[in-house]
């Protein structure tokens, strides 16, 4: 094997997939890692289908295993000591073997995209992720949902996170290649810089798509791709079955990961490589220059050869190989790396007399037993370069450096300015066809709304805004530091964002954020209160409690005796309602009841309410309301304590049960006010086209 590589295997199935072989105990799991160890891999991905629940096990498992190894320690027993060999053995598996979480992403196009993460990212960061792109039922690789993003918006939404996104398998019916038609989408999904490798099969078909970027204009990429073979393992003895080769970190961290694939020639292989074959690969390439030795003079012709790469398609300097592309290296005394970091601090300090912010990477090649030859990759931008003060523009024409005159730079800048809108028309495309979708679904909505609007009143709820108390430096900087989903028990109710209707990732739903703070000194009304705060949150508690809000915003507060006809318990769900929701954001423009021309306009069911069926509605839902409250309740006492990443999943169980539970609220309300199956369909659509979070069973 290569010594300056290692292997990677970056899609990777665990028994969190439906279709994967195998049981679904943590002995499964600990099968995965013996068999990516025996294959020699030193980093995988864990990438189940729109899930992240098997990377979370996996953590859960090695949490297990170090509690288990301290008890049986602490015992101190003679008969231990195998059981506490074994986890050790088990334990140095997480040690030898980099694991990292990823999801296999199903798209709406029907491709499938591995996401990769940096591990540092929080599991209800990961959570959020899934839940904004639309997925609740994790695991399924067929899922019964349709994801709300296509493939460039997972790239817009991709933005917020530190990750890396790969076509997962090109060529087959589930890949870009194979699966989107020819015309500008493709050359969007692929040009774009927030796709960082290609999965593929077939050998023939990679060439073909290499030589489709390298000759159709619409493929050109501002960045090299990578071109990747990974296992899409469904069983462990599949793991490491086909892998990529990485050239080796000396301290590995995510960045390096992305930086290597911006850079396939030097560090992504998947074939057997050598540090050799990549530096001849790279010597005769036509986008390569050669530049004998490290001299004033050079260093200025470098930051010309900077300037004009980064201008044109990019490329490679070699400080240590002739203008005629002969290896020569530069000689360093044998162990002398502080000389070898002279010479590098002088490549890089290069960029310092350049306008702009170029992109090079630097790579250093062992050449014969006391040379060294430098490499630097510099990436296409965007933007145009120049060197300080000069004023003139270089580029690269028929491999030779040349300057640009006015036409040229004009033209340049215009295909630059073309090929910036292209990539952006399939995206507009997409948003076009979304919005004729909800302009169609407004036509359906408006007997819906009429029906609503007859059988409703407006509430004229009191406008009620009460101020934020004040704190001391010293109170504020406790409550930051404390968890931000809040406690179950406390004197204040603390605010640290704004909250829209639908809470969708986080699982605190209906009672407030509490914290405690010391000697207060403000006694809470016992008055059954709700709380509307900015951005639309609607919170509900028996107490009428002070709050901060760092953000120094008023909260709205009703209190029970200032309702009519409905109690503070159903209000509550009435205005966290899907059709509550639809009504406003299809008559009022917008769902954040906290703002006045909203809050005025709020309407409640015209029902009797001495009605028997009515009367049965309301309790159903105040009954269903209690136990979530109460769940909620628990679960935070449950988790106020606990710190560790494999409890996250904990969240998603609760949630989904309060899921069940909002959703028959909802079908209570659609009850009493005789909304009827295929108009529920028509509000469900709308809240779905609009992002708005709503459960699936």
């Amino acid at each position: 094997m290569a010594k300056d590589f290692i292997k990677i295997d970056l899609h990777i199935h665990t028994p969190a997939s439906d279709c994967y072989k195998g049981k679904s105990s943590d002995d499964e799991f600990l099968k995965i890692l013996k068999r990516a160890k025996a294959e020699n891999l030193k980093i995988i991905a864990l990438t189940d289908h729109n899930s992240i629940e098997g990377y979370l096990q996996y953590l859960k498992i090695r949490h297990n295993l170090i509690n288990r190894k301290n008890e049986l320690m602490s015992r101190q027993l003679a008969e231990s000591s195998e059981e506490i060999k074994r986890i050790e053995r088990e334990l140095s598996l997480f040690d030898e073997i980099i694991i990292l979480p990823g999801i296999e992403f199903e798209v709406k196009n029907n491709v499938h995209m591995l996401i990769i993460f940096n591990p540092n990212t929080p599991s209800e960061r990961l959570y959020k992720f899934l839940y904004d792109s639309g997925y609740r039922d994790f695991g399924k690789e067929s899922p019964t949902v349709v994801s709300n993003w296509d493939i460039l918006d997972l790239y817009d939404s991709s933005r917020k996170y530190d990750c890396i996104i790969i076509d997962a398998h090109t060529d087959s019916n589930k890949g870009i290649w194979n699966t989107i038609a020819h015309g500008s989408y493709r050359a969007s999904c692929f040009t774009s810089p927030h796709l960082y490798a290609i999965g593929y099969k077939s050998e023939s078909q990679k060439d073909n798509i290499e030589e489709i970027f390298n000759s159709n204009k619409a493929y050109r990429r501002v960045t090299p791709i990578s071109f990747v073979r990974f296992s899409d393992a469904h069983s462990y003895r599949d793991v490491g079955s086909q892998f990529t080769w990485l050239r080796k970190p000396e301290i590995f961290d995510f960045a390096y990961l992305q930086n290597a694939f911006k850079n396939p020639s030097e560090y992504i292989s998947v074939e057997e490589p050598s540090l050799a074959k990549i530096l001849n690969n790279i010597v005769q390439q036509t986008s390569t220059f050669g530049i004998s030795d490290i001299t004033e003079e050079n260093l200025e012709y470098f930051r010309k050869l900077i300037c004009g790469l980064n201008n044109s398609e990019g490329g490679y300097v070699l400080f240590g190989l002739t203008s005629d592309h002969k290896k020569r290296g530069i000689s360093i005394p044998k162990g002398d790396n502080k000389k070898k970091e002279t010479l590098i601090n002088q490549v890089e300090k290069c960029v310092n007399g350049i306008d702009g912010i170029p992109k090079l990477k630097i790579t250093t090649y062992p050449y014969m037993s006391d040379s060294i030859i430098i490499s630097v990759n510099i990436q296409k931008s965007p933007e145009l370069i120049n060197i300080k003060d000069e004023g003139t523009i270089y580029s690269i024409r028929n491999n030779k450096l040349c300057v640009l005159s006015a036409m040229e730079i004009k033209s340049v800048l215009e295909e630059k300015f073309a090929n910036d809108m292209e990539m952006s028309i399939g995206k507009r495309i997409e948003d076009v066809e979304r919005e004729c979708k909800k302009i169609r679904n407004y036509f359906s909505a408006l007997p819906i709304l009429k029906k609503f609007e007859m059988n409703s009143e407006v509430a004229r709820f009191p406008l009620n805004y009460e101020e934020s108390i004040d704190l001391s430096e010293r109170e504020i900087s406790k409550l930051k530091k404390a968890s931000y989903n809040g406690f179950s028990r406390g004197n204040i109710f603390f605010l640290q964002e704004y909250f829209t209707p639908r809470l969708d990732y986080t699982y605190l739903r209906y009672s407030l954020p509490m914290f405690t703070i010391q000697k207060l000194g403000i006694q809470a009304k016992k008055i059954e209160t709700i709380y509307i705060v900015a951005g639309g949150g609607v919170f509900y508690s028996h107490k009428d409690y002070p709050y901060f809000f760092e953000e120094d915003l008023p909260v709205i507060k009703l209190h029970e005796n200032l309702l009519k006809s409905f109690r503070a318990k159903f209000i509550t769900c009435f205005l966290k309602s899907s059709l509550m929701i639809f009504y406003c954001m299809n008559r009022l423009d917008d769902n954040d009841i906290y703002m006045p021309e909203i809050f005025e306009r709020i309407r409640l069911p015209r029902v009797n309410v001495s009605n028997p069926n009515i009367k049965q509605s309301i309790s159903n839902i105040e009954v269903n309301f209690d136990k979530i409250v109460d769940m909620e309740r628990g679960f935070l006492i449950r988790i106020k304590n606990l710190r560790d990443d494999p409890l996250i999943t904990e969240y998603d169980r609760h949630n989904s049960e309060v899921d069940k539970l909002a959703y028959e609220i909802d079908n209570e309300i659609y009850k009493m006010l005789n909304i009827l199956p295929d108009e529920i369909n028509v509000i469900e659509d709308y809240l779905r086209l609009n992002n708005i979070y709503l459960p699936t069973f």
